[in-house]
């Protein structure tokens, strides 16, 4: 076998990762692909065969293109590999990336056990703004690792390992709270968020964070924990986060407040998030994409909508809304609403008051074409405005009867399960949930003292705690607690 493996870089920008595939080949070399993803937060390492016909054409002065290519980081202008091994002499290679859509570095290192690889990447100033390294032993066969790379010019922030102080921050010695991160960021630098919850303090027990969240412009709060693990949750009457020109909200799973999102008329991205409780404000041309947002209950002046619109031309798209009283409300501006799935809220899906055609293409309702009021709740229209949704769709489990729940005496929870959510109340409280035709539900009561018996619709559960329901129509239950 030989005694060098080809290594390449592929640098690369996307936000989207792009797995490269790599295929051995004979003749003791491997093709080793490092690829940059998620603006330069993650990469991957993978090694397949080179062959001898694309070396000798490399070593002819020819490009030999490689299994991916896509643009280079905007901020980055220089790429440095450095290559250890106990037995073997270093290897460097630094490439000049500024200004161009893609770069290829090849080098050859030494097959062996424990190559060290570091991969960097320099600002215009020559400032390190990521750092990545890995681990792998090269005999020519193929293998993938991953490479976490460090954000140099971010703020880390962790609630269980992290400790807020002036100096923290740092990847390797995170602030403890977001509220502490943002104090220390002059803005234009993301905010890194780990898994845990980060709780209102003197609602959530242990909680550190202080709302309103107010972004800096150009900041970007980035919620990191898989699987929407960031959680932010606050009390009931806080705006948890508060942004500005170019900021941004990514990834995040925020729970409670009167309003989750308010762009103050800026123009910001807000992507990813799961919203429960609070709604999104905007009144800026910011850019709302694959969010979603539920039990919005439309008391907030902020976002009475699971998605307001109070004046600029955002672009919402690919959000769903979805269990809120209103999906969602535009009282001014100009926003453009492409691919969002509008279904199962209590009141209206879409309330739209003002003059005008709204631009909707493209959307997912509970009935095709939308139904408009007062032939339907889809769409309400005050203010002398038009709403037509060319290529409409239907939803794949359209809610068209609802469930109405009223607390005639007493004080207690009540259980809707789906989607498992306890929603408090007292004497004369109405709670409504939509649901698809013939769905079963169960509604569980949860006293505060002792519980009585159930009426209406659900009188034949008498005084179990439980009672099912089928929804063929529209039902009317009561609850009795003492």
């Amino acid at each position: 076998m030989k005694s060098f493996t080809t290594i390449t870089i592929l640098f690369i920008a996307a936000v989207i990762f792009y797995a490269c595939g790599g295929s051995g080949v004979s003749g003791g070399t491997s093709e080793v692909t490092v690829e940059i993803s998620n603006g330069g937060r993650s990469a991957s390492l993978a090694t397949g065969g080179d062959s001898l016909f694309a070396r000798f054409r490399r070593s002819l002065g020819y490009f030999v293109p490689g299994p991916a290519v896509a643009a280079v980081l905007a901020d980055v202008y220089s790429v440095r590999l450095t290559v250890n091994g106990p037995d073997m002499v270093q290897v460097v290679k630094t490439e000049d990336v500024a200004g161009r859509s893609s770069v290829r570095i090849v080098v050859e290192v030494p097959n062996g056990q424990g190559r060290s690889f570091l991969v960097e990447c320099f600002d215009s100033n020559g400032i390190l703004i990521f750092r990545g390294t890995s681990v792998a032993d090269l005999a020519g066969a193929p293998i993938r690792l991953a490479i976490e790379m460090i954000d140099l010019t971010a703020y880390y922030v962790d609630v269980n390992i992290g400790v807020d102080n002036p100096g923290c921050g740092a990847y390797e010695t995170p602030c403890r709270s977001i509220t502490q991160a943002l104090s220390l960021s002059p803005g234009n630098q993301p905010v890194y968020v780990r898994a845990g919850n980060y709780g209102e303090s003197g609602f959530v027990a242990g909680g550190l964070e202080t709302f309103p969240l107010v972004l800096n412009p150009g900041t970007a709060l980035k919620c990191i924990g898989a699987g929407h693990s960031s959680m932010i949750t606050a009390s009931p009457l806080s705006v948890i986060i508060i942004g500005d020109v170019g900021a941004s909200v990514e990834g995040c799973r925020i729970q409670g407040g009167d309003s989750a999102i308010y762009d103050s008329g800026f123009a910001m991205t807000i992507r990813n998030n799961i919203i429960s409780g609070g709604g999104v404000g905007l009144g800026g041309d910011s850019l709302v994409v694959d969010n979603s947002v539920s039990r919005v209950k439309g008391q907030s002046e902020i976002s009475p909508g699971g998605i307001s619109v109070e004046g600029g031309s955002p672009t919402i798209r690919g959000n769903t809304l979805s269990g809120n009283v209103i999906g969602m409300s535009v009282q001014a501006g100009t926003p453009s609403l492409v691919d969002n799935i509008f279904s199962c809220n209590t009141g209206d899906d879409l309330v739209y008051g003002r003059a005008g055609t709204l631009d909707v293409v493209g959307n997912y309702w509970d009935h095709v074409p939308p139904r408009v009021e007062p032939a339907g709740d889809d769409i309400y229209i005050y203010g002398g405005g038009v709403v037509d949704d060319p290529g409409a769709s239907l939803v794949a489990n359209p809610c068209t009867v609802k469930l109405h729940v009223v607390w005639k005496t007493g004080q207690g929870d009540v259980i809707f399960t789906p989607p498992v959510i306890a929603e408090s109340g007292s004497s004369g409280t109405t709670l409504i949930w939509a649901y698809s035709q013939d769905e079963s539900v169960t509604v569980s009561a949860v006293p505060t003292t002792s519980f009585s018996f159930w009426g209406g619709d659900c009188a034949s559960c008498g005084s179990d705690l439980t009672c099912q329901v089928t929804m063929d129509t529209d039902k009317f239950c009561s609850v009795n607690f003492n």
